[in-house]
């Protein structure tokens, strides 16, 4: 078993490492993405009237896409100040690709588009797909397994958990990497166990497709027929075009929606979200005013959407529309549902979220503390693991943990970084972004397989800690934006991005000094 445990760590921990430090920053994305794109900020500060915000949006829609099929009008919401407008773009003789405005909801101007960029999205899909679609899956998929059975061989190796988790020798080398090593594996352990779990689960059709070969002939729309749930699968056709009439005022409609949307629900979950208009000034024309997404628990969530005649005015029905597949008494699909739940972190507010991010970045020192476990054990013997190569591979296996846990810090500060010097304007800016990602890690990595490991180690945590110090200074100076102006404008998450920045900075300075004093990699 402890064979077993060390080289199924060793050979995908740097994977993981990776994975599992890409996920924590992920859990805060909406976070990250908000202070990548300031342009979200660009608003005149003051209580949002909605009746005067949609009289804007329904102005500009009328003005500039009176020919579209479709309008939707989201509300300000807590990631975003502005008001979204979006079409189909079939006014004006378009060529029919969706259109996206911003408006101030307080003064009605057109607000300029956010910079092009993933955001916090490029965390997640890094997390789970490493940015190579359906292959990154796979290699995930198949990571994450060696990683429950690197759980379940550590577990029998280590007996005495409890003796473990209050047992820490500092300054002992070796024994010091191996104590860390148990407690925090210790201390992670049930989370760690359930998200790798989870993890697996919510990608069951992809990774364990045999079930719906055989018995739906490869259909997974047959599948959720049988469930009972083909409706979201199917799009939704639009009614025919009616006469030409004129569209009622939208904020006309906004008392009753709130009235009927208050009926056994709190204050959060009565608040209009969304309104959407199907054929705009035609006979036919269809308002739908949504509600807030109201969470069941783990299951799901749902929320309802109130119909109205687009001309009238008249109400004309109430549906409970879900966002997630846990309804109509399907039982895989409330499990299914409820494992999504779990690993994305989508219940218990921030409390819940900043749990999930202590606990991932512990997980994270877990496997970095095991991996430079591996390397400690093997600098003061002469082990013989792979005969007379044995001395080029430990050397090779020092400088890819240095690539694996320093080159990747450096890369996720240089994509933010990326964010702030890239022109706003550049096309496929997002891109760009995630090149700069790679190209500071694949830096690193030649950096790490170039230089002695004792060099290595301070100097690229330096530069990690140097980066994530500097981040609040590059953004004042490329947006004006900084830390007082975020709070005084009421922007916590972005405030709180920078002071994570500056904790994260001194964390790695720290380290770095401590690394350079204790020699790490002297072998």
């Amino acid at each position: 078993m402890a064979w077993l445990h060390t080289w199924c760590g060793l050979w995908l921990g740097w994977l993981l490492f990776a994975v599992f430090l890409t996920g924590t920053l992920g859990v805060f994305h909406a976070a990250i993405t908000r202070w990548m794109q300031p342009e979200r900020l660009v608003v005149t500060a003051g209580a949002v009237d909605n009746e005067r915000a949609l009289a804007y949006a329904q102005h500009y829609l009328e003005r500039h896409a009176p020919q579209s099929a479709h309008w939707e009008i989201e509300f300000p919401a807590n990631d975003d100040a502005a008001m979204h407008l979006h079409w189909d773009g079939q006014a004006s003789g378009g060529d029919g690709e969706a259109r996206e405005v911003r408006l101030d909801p307080i003064t009605g101007t057109v607000l300029p588009p956010a910079r092009d960029s993933l955001g916090g999205q490029h965390f997640v899909l890094f997390h789970y797909e490493l940015h190579a679609g359906m292959a990154g899956v796979w290699i995930i998929a198949a990571a994450t397994m060696v990683m429950l059975v690197a759980m379940v061989s550590g577990i029998v190796t280590h007996k005495r958990f409890f003796k473990d988790f209050f047992t820490f020798r500092p300054g002992k080398g070796q024994r010091s990497w191996l104590d860390a090593h148990n407690a925090l594996g210790v201390l992670t352990l049930p989370f760690l166990l359930m998200i790798a779990y989870t993890g697996l689960v919510i990608w069951w059709p992809d990774t364990m497709p045999a079930g719906i070969r055989t018995y739906y002939e490869g259909s997974e729309a047959k599948l959720f027929r049988v469930l009972g749930q083909a409706g979201w699968l199917e799009s939704k056709a639009l009614p025919p075009p009616g006469a030409p009439a004129a569209l009622l005022a939208l904020p006309t409609l906004l008392a009753d929606a709130r009235e009927r949307l208050a009926a056994g629900a709190d204050s959060e979950h009565r608040a209009i979200t969304s309104v959407a208009v199907t054929r705009p000034g035609t006979s036919t024309a269809s308002v739908a005013i949504a509600g807030a997404y109201l969470y069941d628990g783990l299951a799901f969530a749902a929320r309802r959407e109130l119909h109205y005649d687009g001309v009238s005015g008249a109400y004309l029905s109430t549906k409970a529309e879900d966002e997630m597949l846990g309804t109509g008494g399907a039982a895989p699909l409330v499990a299914g549902s409820v494992m999504r739940t779990l690993h994305m972190a989508r219940f218990g507010g921030y409390a819940v979220k900043w749990l999930y991010f202590a606990c991932g970045l512990a997980g994270a020192a877990m496997m970095a503390t095991g991996l430079l476990l591996f390397s400690a054990k093997r600098a003061n013997r002469k082990a013989q693991e792979f005969g007379a190569a044995s001395a080029r591979v430990y050397g090779a296996i020092d400088r890819l943990n240095v690539a694996a846990i320093g080159g990747l810090a450096i890369a996720c500060a240089g994509y933010l970084w990326g964010n702030r010097l890239l022109p706003v304007a550049l096309p496929e800016r997002h891109a760009w972004e995630i090149a700069v990602f790679f190209a500071v890690w694949l830096a690193a990595t030649a950096h790490a397989l170039a230089s002695p490991p004792a060099r290595a180690w301070p100097r690229q945590l330096a530069l990690a800690g140097l980066l994530c110090l500097a981040l609040p200074l590059l953004n004042a100076l490329t947006t004006g934006w900084h830390i007082l102006r975020y709070l005084a404008h009421g922007d916590g998450q972005s405030a709180g991005l920078e002071l994570g920045a500056l904790a994260l900075g001194a964390l790695l300075l720290w380290a770095a000094a401590r690394v350079r004093r204790a020699g790490l990699g002297d072998a």
